[in-house]
């Protein structure tokens, strides 16, 4: 298709259609709802590879770049560049919220591969590569950021369920030495 186009009309379509299809990405990323978001889902899962997350800051050294990256948030979003509240459910949402970018920037990389077969190979090659260098580093934040999250999330379960059970303890010691 732009195998015949001059490399200046090329690199416009080609700059064209992945401006487009990150649209209708970004687009059908707003229809989706909370189950399709479930960090418990196969896609969202932490993999052993991962290593608790480890992996991120060992090889890719994450904590030295991840803040540096741009992020979108809607009119009356969510940011996710800082933790602003220890409840449950800010932290569900911030972990949907990474799923939901993951998904997003999973799929945009699918236009690289429509890249490759209408370009020349070099073309094509050279924006297979760019999309990826745009979307794997997103990718690879929400994923880190949602292992720490989920974390955090077990954490703060554990002390809760450890809280109310000493304070179930304490109430019955209560009631049945001053009865």
């Amino acid at each position: 298709m732009l195998e015949n186009e001059n490399i200046f009309v090329a690199i416009c379509w080609n700059i064209i259609l992945i401006l487009a299809w990150d649209f209708i990405v970004f687009c059908l990323c707003k229809t989706l709802n909370e189950d399709q978001l479930d960090y418990k889902k196969y896609m969202y899962k932490i993999k052993y590879w991962e290593d608790k997350g480890s992996w991120y800051n060992k090889r890719l050294k994450i904590r030295a770049w991840k803040d540096f990256l741009p992020q979108y948030i809607s009119k009356n979003g969510f940011s996710k560049k800082n933790l602003n509240s220890l409840s449950l459910n800010y932290i569900n949402q911030f972990i949907l919220e990474t799923c939901r970018a993951e998904w997003a920037h999973k799929n945009c990389m699918w236009i690289a591969v429509l890249l490759v077969f209408i370009n020349k190979f070099i073309m094509g090659i050279f924006f297979f590569i760019i999309v990826l260098i745009i979307n794997l580093p997103y990718i690879f934040i929400q994923r880190y950021n949602r292992i720490r999250l989920i974390n955090l999330k077990e954490k703060i379960l554990k002390l809760n369920k450890s809280k109310f059970q000493n304070e179930e303890t304490m109430n019955f010691a209560h009631k049945k030495f001053n009865a």
